[in-house]
Parts: structure tokens; sequence; C-alpha cells
């Protein structure tokens, strides 16, 4: 692991590295260096609990049985990491091309079990079209700059539960859906001299894999309020917001899964560095308020960090 990790770093370092688009997550950023080609890596930590009947073997997929009333409970502890190798390009002056490639390490911990699977996911690779932008005009004006777009991700990713892990939900130790999905996006900026706002919106509308499971389609909205500070030759973008994600129900062989699907609701807050060509991001989001399906495990934490190259 620590070699994948240490080639994955090297290559982004030898492009000689913006917060790239996971429109699963929905996280643009503020990203100055919008209109420049960019390669980086990203990386996310998301920890979630569950609890769980303590019946030892249990394996619980989604939409699994209810809980007998009466039954000891106990909690399953999740642990996701993600590391997205991630690049944008402009082919044409307002179109930019960014693709991700993101690999995942989890680890499931219930009682005195603990598994654990490291695997690349799902590719995405999303076009999104500048529509509007007054950025360039006289700063004492209220300025503004709008991208929409759309894009697909593709079935890469390992999607099936590890058959081996005697543990419950062992579905969410493999990302990757099985499925080939698609991607509609918009992001709004809006900046009055130091200070600034931006909403970056996406939905997806989720086919169905293999195994005739279906995902359900999510919305997710993000909006921030941002100010520029500049310390020499550092630049620095502190922001807090909120970030907002619904799903529809999960479908097997058509018939709705009532126990998936659902919405959270976090607050987030991060600061962003520029200096030169380089660019160091972080955000930070906690839950406030959710309503997810039984069978979906409660987020607790969820941080992100990037490291990217600009030219």
């Amino acid at each position: 692991m620590k070699k994948i990790l240490s080639i994955l770093i090297l290559i982004a370092i030898s492009f000689s590295s913006t917060s790239a688009c996971d429109f699963c997550n929905c996280y643009l950023g503020l990203d100055p260096g919008y209109n420049k080609n960019t390669i980086g890596i990203r990386g996310q930590y998301r920890y979630a609990t569950h609890m769980m009947p303590a019946t030892g073997g249990m394996k619980i997929m989604h939409g699994g049985d209810e809980t007998p009333s009466g039954v000891p409970m106990e909690e399953l502890q999740a642990d996701f990491v993600r590391y997205d190798l991630h690049a944008r390009v402009y082919p044409f002056k307002k179109l930019q091309v960014i693709a991700t490639v993101p690999f995942h390490m989890n680890t499931l911990t219930f009682m005195d079990k603990q598994e654990s699977r490291n695997s690349v996911g799902d590719m995405t690779v999303i076009g999104m079209y500048q529509l509007f932008n007054t950025m360039t005009t006289d700063s004492s004006a209220v300025r503004h700059r709008i991208f929409a777009g759309g894009g697909v991700k593709l079935p890469t990713g390992k999607s099936e539960g590890a058959s081996d892990a005697d543990i419950p939900m062992s579905h969410h130790l493999y990302n990757g859906t099985g499925s080939t999905d698609y991607l509609i996006n918009f992001s709004y900026l809006g900046k009055y001299r130091k200070f600034g706002w931006n909403a970056d919106f996406s939905y997806k509308l989720n086919g169905e894999s293999a195994n005739d499971y279906k995902f359900g389609n999510t919305f997710n909205a993000v909006p921030r309020l941002f100010y520029e500070l500049s310390l020499k030759s550092v630049k620095l973008l502190p922001h807090v917001g909120a970030a907002y994600e619904m799903g529809d129900h999960d479908a097997y062989l058509g018939n709705q899964i009532d126990e998936t699907g659902g919405s959270v609701f976090w607050g987030t807050a991060g600061i962003d560095f520029y200096v030169g060509s380089f660019s160091l991001t972080s955000d930070v989001r906690l839950p406030m308020a959710s309503d997810l399906g039984a069978s979906l495990p409660e987020d607790k934490i969820w941080l992100f960090g990037s490291f990217n190259f600009h030219f």
C-alpha cells in the first residue's frame, strides 16, 4: 500500500498538482486557478457507525432484514479512506475536461472482527463549459462565474462484497457500483472585492448493475462563503458553508428497497492555500442532521485535503 501511495504522489509531482470533481461528493472547491490545466492528488477520510445485532457471522447487505425487538446491539465502525488522482485539461478555451481515478482503503470493525480491503474505484470523466464570467472586469464591482456540464462514471471498480468477509455490511468494503452512471453539474461563484460566495450542484442518474441492483439517484448541493487573504506570496481562502445530499431509494429487480435512501446535512469549514503554481486545499464536514434508511451507516466526520499543480 505504501508503494502505491508513493507512486501516486510521485506521479503528481513529476508533472511538476484544484480540487477536481467527484460529484458523488460534489466537491469542486473555490479554485482561483480554475482556468489552468491541473493535476493533483486528493485524500478523503470518512468515519461512520451503525448499530447492528450482536450475532456473530451475520452478513447484512443492502436492505437487510429488520432487527427483532430485544436483540442485543453492537456498534459497527466503518473507516473509509480514499485517494483520487485527478487531472483537468482545457481542450478549448471555455471547456474543461476533468478525469478522476480513485483508490479506496476501507475497514469495517464489528465486535472482535475487523476486515479491510484496498481497491481501485469507479473512474469519473466530466466536461464543464463556462457559460458566464465577469471575473476579469472591474474588481470594485460584484463579479460572477458560471460553469455547467455533465459526465459519466464508469464501472471500473469492484462492486461486490467480499465473499470471505464474515462481518455485517461487507458490501461496504468495496466502493464500485457495477453500473454506468450519468452526471449533471452546475457551479456558480460570485465575488465582491475580497469577499465571495459559491455553490456547486450535481445530480447523478444511476444505472443498473449486472446483478440487477440500482442505487438511488442522488442530488448534492454545497454552498460556501469565503474571504481572500494575502500574506506576501501566499494567498489564503478560509471558507465556511454547508453540504446537502439527498438520495432516492435503491431498487433490486425493479423493486424499491425501503431501508435505503434518505438525506444528510453537513456543516463545512476549511482553508485553501495558493502559492505560485501550487495549491493545498482542506475541508471538514460534520453532520448536522440526517434522515437515512435503516440499512445505512451514519456519518460522524468527513475530511478532505488535496495537493495540486496548475500549469
